[in-house]
């Protein structure tokens, strides 16, 4: 908690005899802010603070204290008189001991009852009165503009819902779309594995082969022995391979005549119908 400090002078009584610790007049002394710590505003008294600020100044005694023209007692709370916006009254201590300081403050008390005092007061109620409606209409700015922002965000958790709704929506039909391009999928496989011409077993002596040279068109169906010209990877060499049986699956577009050979154990071979050898057709 932060206060503005001033310096003043006490004023004195007709006879002269020695200070009053107040009321005060405002003056044009020097100023200064004091930083209260938390616990000190909270727990301390004005004697204790008068003991901080008398320590500060390196003064010997302590000072006397006041807030809109009333003097503050040693014993008071500090929590109970002072507030953020107060201008605190610092009259430096000039009496002899703690004792005459005290008896100062007892004189000071009865100068409430004076009607100067009397008019200072009452301006301070009013001055607090005003910062009490000034504080008031804050708050209930405040409130309105906390109301505001819950409805607001009560309107941003309902469209948050809402677009929640429809990704979960969404990811619904995505999963039913997925599951039916799967099916679709196999079930297409399954289908153009139900057409594929299958490999055709012919019983050996029931076989009639037929040479083919060199090799024609070979339509889709037909059923073939052939050999291969492989190359060792290991030796560079070539080697041709043993005979094979095969159905001509598939033809492959392009000039080069290329076949797909389904062998009965489901392997294929994808080749070109030139680099087939000693090539034999099952007559039908």
């Amino acid at each position: 908690m932060k206060l503005q400090c001033r310096l003043v002078q006490n004023l004195r009584d007709a006879s002269g005899s020695k200070e009053r610790p107040g009321p005060y007049s405002p003056g044009t002394g020097p100023t200064a802010v004091v930083t209260l710590t938390q616990q000190l505003f909270s727990t301390g008294t004005v004697g204790d603070l008068a003991a901080l600020l008398a320590k500060a100044s390196g003064a010997d005694h302590q000072p006397s204290l006041a807030v809109g023209g009333f003097t503050l007692l040693r014993s008071e709370p500090l929590a109970a008189l002072l507030r953020e916006d107060d201008e605190l009254m610092v009259c430096p201590g000039r009496a002899d001991s703690i004792q005459d300081q005290e008896e100062e403050e007892d004189e000071a008390v009865a100068l409430v009852e004076s009607p100067v005092t009397a008019e200072v007061q009452l301006t301070g109620r009013s001055h607090r009165a005003a910062e009490s409606s000034r504080s008031d209409r804050r708050s209930e700015e405040q409130s309105a503009r906390v109301a505001e922002l819950e409805a607001l965000t009560a309107e941003q958790a309902t469209d948050i819902a809402r677009l929640e709704a429809q990704v979960a929506q969404l990811g619904s039909r995505l999963s039913v779309a997925t599951r039916e391009a799967k099916a679709a999928k196999e079930h297409a496989n399954l289908a153009e594995t139900r057409t594929a011409p299958r490999p055709v077993t012919v019983p050996v002596a029931e076989k009639s082969w037929r040479r083919l040279e060199p090799v024609g068109h070979l339509p889709e169906g037909s059923v073939i022995k052939y050999r291969l010209d492989l190359v060792d990877g290991w030796s560079k060499r070539s080697h041709r391979s043993a005979m094979r049986m095969a159905t001509v699956a598939k033809l492959l577009p392009g000039q080069d005549g290329g076949l797909v050979l389904r062998h009965e154990g489901g392997a294929m071979d994808v080749v070109e119908a030139s680099r087939l050898r000693d090539v034999q057709v099952l007559d039908s």
